[in-house]
């Protein structure tokens, strides 16, 4: 039986349909952005427009996958949703069209994450993993042994929500980071580390100068630190729309993609590794398994 997940986060609504299994493999991944969370971190709400843009493309998204034989749809939300003064809002209109949201808790979407990511390793025994998800309103980290999680943190340190407050400045970003990345706890011992999320897979495509997004040539890649502080140079001496053309990027993205980059880069040097790869397989993949299990 096909299921279709639809992910309504801070800078992107996302589609995902695949079979309902403990172990989904996607038939059809999709993205469009809305920019949900612009300038809720100064504003406290959701703009009207991005609302209306939000529901028009949660409603096609359900139309596509009920045209691909989807016979069941779920929808969650993330950040943006959870602290907006005028979620219901948005709610309300997903409701009054069948479209039951489930406005997932940071540890829910932390878990989202780890069992998403680590969906694919084979044997997870003895084995210390750390998953980071950099979202357009938060970042969640997640570190389980043995499969089970051990620790999670999700703090409102997002890529949309350091450009409303940064405006992409590099002091301001310093200033914002320092004061938020101690949450996370550093002292772990880890095995393999797993950036999943929009800013990993642009960095991925971009690295390797992609001339359209390909799965196959993001999931599993290794992002090198020295190559990463080499692209965050090159992006701070450059306008959005520089950074918009360059290979490899997600276009709709360029706008918030260099405070992204610049919290992976913190991340790293955060938790003292030089590489980390990169999953295609998210958050998405694991809702689905959590539906699946029941």
């Amino acid at each position: 039986m096909k299921i279709a997940i639809i992910d309504i986060g801070s800078n992107s609504v996302r589609l995902m349909i695949c079979k309902n299994s403990k172990k989904p493999e996607a038939i059809l991944k999709k993205t469009i952005t809305t920019r949900l969370g612009d300038g809720l971190s100064i504003t406290g709400s959701l703009k009207n427009d991005n609302i209306k843009q939000t529901v028009d493309v949660v409603l096609a998204f359900r139309k596509e996958a009920l045209d691909l034989g989807a016979k069941k749809i779920y929808a969650f939300a993330t950040e943006s949703v959870r602290k907006a003064e005028n979620r219901d809002a948005l709610l309300i209109m997903l409701k009054s069209q069948n479209i039951d949201v489930d406005v997932l808790l940071p540890e829910e979407e932390a878990k989202c994450a780890y069992i998403g990511a680590t969906k694919n390793i084979k044997d997870v025994k003895d084995k210390k993993i750390a998953v980071l998800d950099i979202g357009g309103g938060s970042t969640e980290f997640a570190y389980g042994v043995n499969g089970e999680i051990e620790f999670s943190c999700s703090e409102a340190i997002g890529t949309r929500r350091m450009k409303d407050l940064c405006s992409n400045e590099k002091g301001k970003l310093d200033k914002y980071i320092n004061e938020n990345i101690n949450k996370y706890k550093n002292s772990l011992i880890i095995d393999e580390f797993i950036a999943i999320g929009g800013t990993a897979t642009t960095v991925a495509s971009t690295l390797q100068g992609l001339n359209k997004y390909n799965s196959k040539f993001i999931d599993g890649y290794i992002i090198n630190k020295s190559d990463l502080y080499d692209l965050l140079c090159r992006m701070f001496s450059m306008t959005v729309d520089q950074i918009r053309d360059l290979k490899g990027m997600y276009k709709e993205r360029a706008d918030v993609i260099l405070s992204g980059v610049y919290l992976l880069y913190r991340m790293m040097e955060h938790f003292r590794i030089s590489r980390i790869k990169v999953s295609d397989s998210d958050n998405m993949e694991g809702y689905a398994i959590l539906k699946a299990k029941g």
